[in-house]
């Protein structure tokens, strides 16, 4: 070994042969029989020799390292014990040298060569052991399944690996170079040393938070290495093949990174890393998008952790903000943020930093508009980080704003989310103040301004004095004494000399004192600057100076107050697109959308209570999370107080809540009782409250208003939907002041009590319960004072909630009163005898059958309160008394049920010896027919009802309601006679309700009905009327179903509360099957185009539901096409494409589609114009097609082929295929297209031949028309052969006129030509069939025409046939017509008898159709 040099190699295989003389070579190769042996002996002469061991037994080691994967899991192990035992003695032998005096270099290099040899071993030994422990294909190729390779028991790796990488990290930071001479370490030992730790790197286990330590160690050896020995190219370069092979590694490259930077001051790295980046190809980096996310995943990581790293390389990386790969835009945003909040944020940056800040934050406004979705949505939350540390500058917080507001109509939903996010955080951390309200910010930023102007103005009247510049005007008195010319000091000296100093010049200007100095006059000027400096002497400016400092104070507070109103003018104007999220399909833009109205009422913006009571509706959504949210975000608004005291506390919530309930509309109404019943039941709403509530609607709190008491009603009612106890056990209370004297002089005190007194009745109707309902007697206090209020109120018409009462009160009455009848029968009696009392006082005494003078309010209450009545009273039948009697039949069966099966338990024993089958049978069958019985008795019992209500009623004349019938029908048949707009409206309503009751009332009545719902001027007749007759067709459908047109005819009113009402109530019919649908949905799919965004969206809701139901829109999408193309419906094309696209979108089956498209086909050849063929085209291209829809399309390729020449066609159809191509990569459907194509352009090429034979023919008329007229006999013999051939082809075929080839085209209005007159117009041929005679008079009075008036008519004939050029039986008709004037007999006549005699079936058909064609044409 003396004089050896071991050389590293990176092949194994190199240390078996020497390259030079001096080469350490390995002698023998041990197998693995021999190496357990051997490497006893090598571990015992590593005890007893030390280090120098390896000199002698490196070939066993080195075996052990070659055979690594053939020895057995015990001999690799004390392989690797021998190895990782020398290294802490190597580590301790170098530096005992290194410390010592010793420089014999033979000693140098023999502990040079230890050091290798063991370091060899130790980095190849632990190389090993990494490779082992990482998942690697296994045997089987073909299985393609991965295995793991077997795990030592007993050997730790991630200890040994710790140890290993821990000792070569104190072996590195030794100065070893010094052992080499040159003391320059050779770079396959470095290479060596980092190989080993990159190979740890490359385990995935090494991204765990457990290795921390071996991450740090591991980095330390590189950090060595790179600041020591010039690995850092090499550092650079395999750091970057990390990344792009390995995703775990960007963590722990990171934390390594951040070391070396600490402990070597690598922050040079950074850049040239961000360098090496930068040179990969950008295309690859938009392909390969792991490598890129890698990339930026450590980019961004280490700009979070080390910012001020990346400042020099700024410039690269804003390379990446125009490159294709979103992830790298990404990264350089993500690092410019983090710059500006660790090292640019602050009041003390200087004006470099200031504007290095600016610098990078552009970019991020930039981005805000970027082409990718993930680009936008990382720009926000980059935005979202800064406003959370205050980064973002005064200037530039209104324009963050202003672009976020724009994000929130992004397309995409994370964009949208982060937006809303943003805004949030912004009005949160605005400088401004706690309270944003826009008006008082408006106020008070003009009244500064205007405290501004005047102060301007006053500084602006004081006298200015002169400033003079010496750099213009000369030189100052000390200057003139010492360097002027003498003529100027004698000047001076004159001047002083002066008893009486001129002052005029004391008011020169700067410009009129420099012309002074030009023109020499050196007196002049010296005499006011003597006497301005006395004067600057004399009058100090502290003054002025105080004074313009307050100026810029004012002018600093307008400043801000312009900033802050800016910025709460954006935050008003983000609420409307806020509000459109709240109606989302996606849950998280609702959810943030109202976290953003909870921050925006906070914060006083007055216009969040917009989105504050649109979430209310929220509460009914099925979504758990949304409700959720709803519920916390009223208890945060409006539940929790910080106020102390459980009892002021309660009185805060009620007071919020009563102010919210003051303003809510009906349906706010009702979702905020569901609300406020959720908390009920969740317990967030305490009992101290309902307390307060309690003491609020008594007055029994001081201070309350008559508003709060009807309020905190209000809230009582609906705690009772969660918690009926809480009127239940304070019905006293309730009786007495809401229906007491109170509830008498306030009826909507009085309404709201009867509303709460309902919540006592049971929601529905039970027949199964043995117990009564509960009803009250009639007697009870309730109902006296409710029939006292009615009767009474009746006159009283100062109130105008009388009517809202008493319908409140009625309904009370029939829910919770036995025999309701009778207490309303007598409240009706004594409202009449009020009426015949107070007409008598008024007009004496009465004759019999003479009209009574009553008081329309008085007639319209009694209409209110009769309509009720019937109403109730046919709900109370139909249900109540129904269940009641139904209730009633199965108790009594119970008990007999109950008798009989004691009797037979008596007889029981008797009759034990009787059973047999036929008794068995018996019971059986009686078991049966008893079940046939209750089903009769419940027949009978329906049958009952109905009759009652038929007759009895309404009708009949015995009762008081038939009795007031005809006072309700003269009222809505004499609208003139009664012009009162409420009593027409209650007489209406009262109509409809006593049409409800009675199928014989209701079919007597129709017509009237009916004609006051179409010539009634008020818009609330018509509403009403509409919904009543939702009412009625589903209680009588077969007598509403022959008016049905006339409801449809509703979504045409002028009124848009009518269209909307009508579209509510057909939309319920359709949907819940009440309805058949016809063609009259077209009138539902207009109103998709509505000018009232309302109807249209629910014109747009109403066929996404209808969809939804089977095959119901495909059924009637025929008859919508059709409807909408007809002429006559006089749609705009825009119009009926938009209808047509929001609809046609819905169906989605393919079945379906192809049916569609078959019919739409078939309907394209009985097309009439051409706009019918657009908008037909145009559905076609709505739909889906697939290869057995481009089959229908050959099949009917007739229908098709007609139309090709009509404008739009042909390019929707190639749309059609080239989509449909992209689609599908079947060859047969692209041989399909190809022969749809290859039709398409057939078609094409057979209209431009005809239209050359048209040229040619045209040609020929005129070449035949120059010549002279020898033979007008022989044309005349011409025309009379050519009649005489259509009249008999005429009378061999018939027309078929339901076949599309035959339908008439209309014509376009003929455009007249410069050279017709009145002649021209006479001589054209406008009827359909005409004789042979006609003709020949006709033809005899173009012989007699000029040759101009020939070649005009010649002109305009090819016209016309240019126009029905699709057909090419019309151009032949036009060919035969033109020969015919031009004379040549034989042309005409000769060639069609020769080819009918030949095939003479074969002839008559196309003649035929050319006849037929021209005379259409004519």
């Amino acid at each position: 070994m003396d004089g050896l040099e071991f050389v590293i190699s990176e092949n194994k295989e190199d240390l078996l042969h020497s390259s030079s003389p001096n080469q350490y070579v390995v002698e023998q190769t041990y197998s693995k029989h021999e190496l357990p042996g051997k490497l006893r002996d090598a571990y015992v002469s590593f005890s007893r020799q030390g280090t120098v061991y390896i000199l002698t037994h490196f070939d066993t080691l080195f075996s052990a390292l070659v055979k690594f994967d053939e020895l057995a899991l015990s001999q690799q192990n004390d392989a690797w014990k021998v190895v990782s035992q020398s290294i802490p003695q190597l580590i301790s032998d170098v530096n005992k040298h290194l410390n010592s005096d010793d420089n014999n270099p033979e000693t140098c290099k023999e502990l040079v060569t230890i050091t290798k040899m063991i370091v060899y071993l130790l980095c190849l030994f632990l190389q090993n052991y990494e490779t082992r422990s990482l998942v690697v294909p296994g045997s089987d190729a073909k299985s393609g399944r991965k295995k793991k390779k077997p795990v030592d028991d007993g050997f730790d790796l991630e200890a040994e690996r710790n140890f290993a990488i821990t000792s070569l990290d104190h072996l590195i930071q030794l100065p070893i170079h010094k052992l080499w001479s040159p003391p320059v370490v050779e770079q396959e030992f470095v290479n060596l040393v980092s190989n080993a730790c990159y190979k740890i790197l490359e385990n995935p286990s090494i991204s765990h938070v457990r290795l921390k330590g071996t991450v740090e160690s591991v980095f330390r050896v590189i950090g060595a290495l790179v600041k020591r020995y010039n690995h850092g190219l090499g550092f650079q370069l395999k750091i970057i093949q990390l990344l792009q092979h390995f995703e775990h590694v960007a963590p722990a490259c990171v934390h390594g990174l951040v070391t070396m930077i600490e402990l070597f001051g690598c922050s040079q790295m950074v850049v040239e890393l961000v360098r090496e980046i930068g040179k990969v190809d950008p295309h690859d980096l938009a392909r390969d998008t792991s490598s890129s996310r890698n990339y930026a995943a450590f980019l961004s990581e280490l700009a979070e952790r080390v910012p001020s790293a990346f400042i020099p390389c700024i410039s690269l990386l804003s390379v990446h903000l125009e490159e294709e790969s979103f992830t790298m835009r990404n990264s350089a945003l993500s690092i410019f943020a983090e710059i500006v909040m660790q090292e640019l944020s602050g009041e003390d940056l200087d004006e470099r930093k200031r504007e290095l800040r600016d610098q990078l934050l552009d970019p991020l406004l930039e981005h805000l508009h970027d082409v990718h979705s993930f680009v936008r949505s990382k720009t926000l939350q980059l935005w979202h980080k800064l406003s959370l540390k205050h980064a973002i500058p005064l200037n530039l917080q209104h324009k963050v704003l202003t672009m976020t507001t724009g994000r929130l109509n992004d397309k995409t939903g994370t964009v949208r989310k982060n937006a809303v996010q943003l805004l949030i955080v912004l009005m949160q951390g605005n400088p401004y103040g706690e309270r944003l309200p826009l008006e008082e910010l408006g106020a008070k930023k003009e009244s500064e301004e205007a405290k501004l102007k005047e102060m301007l103005e006053v500084s602006g009247n004081q006298p200015q004095r002169i400033q003079v510049d010496p750099s213009k005007c000369g030189p100052t008195k000390t200057e003139l004494w010492n360097a002027m010319e003498p003529e100027i000091l004698v000047a001076i000296h004159e001047v002083f000399d002066e008893e009486d100093i001129d002052m005029s010049m004391s008011e020169l200007t700067n410009e009129e004192v420099i012309q002074q100095l030009n023109a020499c006059n050196y007196k002049r000027v010296a005499r006011m600057f003597i006497t301005e400096d006395d004067e600057e002497q004399e009058d100090p400016q502290p003054p002025q100076e105080e004074e313009s400092k307050e100026i810029g104070q004012q002018r600093m507070l307008v400043m801000f107050l312009k900033d802050s109103h800016a910025f709460a003018s954006s935050v008003y104007a983000a609420i409307p697109m806020v509000c459109q999220l709240l109606c989302s399909k996606q849950t998280s833009d609702i959810l943030e959308a109202i976290d953003f109205f909870v921050t925006a009422f906070e914060f006083d913006v007055l216009d969040a209570m917009q989105g504050v009571r649109r979430m209310l509706s929220l509460i009914w959504s099925s979504e758990e999370d949304v409700k959720k949210a709803v519920v916390n975000a009223y208890k945060r608004l409006y539940m929790n107080m910080e106020a102390t005291g459980s009892k002021r506390r309660a009185l805060q919530v009620v007071s919020n809540l009563s102010a919210l309930i003051s303003l809510s509309t009906q349906g706010e109404l009702a979702s905020l009782e569901e609300l406020i019943a959720m908390c009920v039941k969740s317990g967030d709403l305490p009992k101290i409250c309902i307390q307060v509530m309690w003491e609020k609607f008594s007055m029994a709190l001081p201070d309350t208003t008559e508003e709060e008491s009807r309020s905190a009603l209000m809230l009582l009612t609906m705690v009772a939907s969660a918690e009926v106890q809480v009127v239940t056990s304070n019905v006293n209370v309730l009786v007495s002041v809401g229906l007491g004297e109170r509830g008498s002089k306030d009826f909507r005190l009085a309404h709201l009590t009867c509303a709460a007194l309902l919540k006592m009745a049971p929601t529905k109707a039970a027949t199964d319960c043995k117990e009564q309902p509960m009803r009250f007697p009639p007697t009870n206090e309730i109902f006296e004072c409710s029939k006292k209020l009615l009767v009474e109120g009746l006159t009283r018409l100062e109130d105008v909630h009388y009517s809202q009462f008493a319908t409140t009160s009625v309904s009370l009455i029939y829910t919770l009163a036995e025999h309701p009848d009778m207490i309303m029968g007598d409240v009706l009696k004594e409202m009449c005898a009020i009426v015949y009392k107070s007409s008598r006082d008024q007009s004496g005494n009465l004759m019999e059958n003479a009209e009574l003078e009553v008081p329309t309010t008085v007639l319209t209450r009694i209409f209110v309160v009769a309509g009720q009545v019937a109403l109730r009273q046919l709900i109370h039948l139909d249900v109540h008394v129904y269940s009641e009697l139904r209730r009633r039949a199965r108790v009594r069966e119970e008990k007999q049920e109950e008798t009989s099966k004691q009797k037979r338990n008596l007889l029981q024993s008797a009759s034990r010896r009787r059973v047999s089958t036929r008794p068995q049978q018996e019971q059986c069958e009686s078991g049966e027919d008893d079940e046939l019985v209750g089903a009769v008795a419940d027949d009978d019992e329906a049958e009952y009802v109905r009759k009652i209500c038929e007759s009895e009623i309404v009708t009949g004349g015995h009762s008081l309601l038939s009795s007031m019938a005809p006072l309700v029908i003269l009222v809505n048949s004499n609208p003139a006679k009664y012009p009162d707009p409420s009593l027409r409206a209650a007489a209406s309503l009262c109509l409809a309700e006593f049409m409800l009751v009675s199928p014989q009332f209701c079919s007597q009545h129709l017509r009237l009905l009916f004609t006051v719902l179409e010539k009634s001027p008020e818009e609330v007749i018509r509403s009403n009327l509409v919904i009543a007759m939702g009412d009625l067709n589903f209680r009588f459908p077969n007598l509403i179903e022959p008016w049905t047109p006339n409801l449809y005819s509703r979504l045409r009113d002028d009124s848009p509360i009518v269209k909307r009402t009508t579209l509510n109530v057909l939309s319920h019919l359709i949907l819940n099957d009440m309805v058949k649908v016809k063609g009259q949905i077209s009138d539902i799919a207009l109103c998709v185009i509505d000018p009232d965004t309302r109807i249209s969206s629910m014109s747009r809701m109403f066929f996404s539901e209808f969809a939804r139901k089977g095959n119901a829109l495909y059924n009637v999408m025929p008859d919508i096409i059709s409807r909408l193309c007809d002429p006559e419906a006089a749609v705009a094309e825009e119009n009926f494409r938009v209808v047509l696209k929001g609809i046609i979108v819905l169906i989605q089956k393919d079945k379906q589609n192809e049916s569609l498209v078959e019919k739409i086909i078939l309907r394209l050849g009985a097309s009439r114009t051409e706009r019918q063929s657009r908008d037909l085209m145009y559905c076609l291209s709505l739909l889906s097609f697939n290869e057995r829809s481009l089959r229908r399309i050959l099949e009917h390729w007739n229908c098709i082929s007609d139309k090709i020449h009509e404008e739009g066609v042909v390019e929707t159809l190639n749309a059609i295929l080239t989509t449909t191509k992209k689609a599908f990569a079947k060859q047969e459907i692209r041989g399909l297209i190809d022969e749809i194509e290859a039709k398409i352009q057939e078609t094409v090429d057979a209209d431009q031949d005809e239209q050359q034979v048209v040229r040619k023919a045209q040609a020929t008329q005129v070449t035949k028309a120059q010549a002279p007229k020898n033979k007008p006999k022989r044309k005349q013999r011409a025309k009379d052969l050519d009649s005489e051939e259509e009249v008999s082809m005429d009378d061999d075929e018939p027309e078929m006129p339901g076949h599309p080839a035959h339908l008439g085209t209309p014509h376009s209005p003929n455009k007249k030509s410069p050279l017709r007159h009145g002649r021209n117009i006479r001589k054209k041929i406008a009827i359909p069939q005409v004789s042979s005679d006609d003709e020949s008079s006709v033809e005899e009075e173009k012989d007699d025409d000029d040759d101009s008036e020939k070649e005009d008519r010649k002109a305009q004939l090819a016209a016309k046939s240019k126009k029905n050029m699709g057909s090419t039986r019309s151009i032949r008709a036009t060919r035969r017509q033109t020969e015919a004037d031009s004379g040549s007999d034989q042309d005409v006549f000769i060639k069609p008898a020769s080819r009918g005699k030949l095939n003479p079936g074969k002839n008559k058909l196309p003649e035929k159709k050319k006849s037929t064609t021209t005379r259409s044409r004519r």
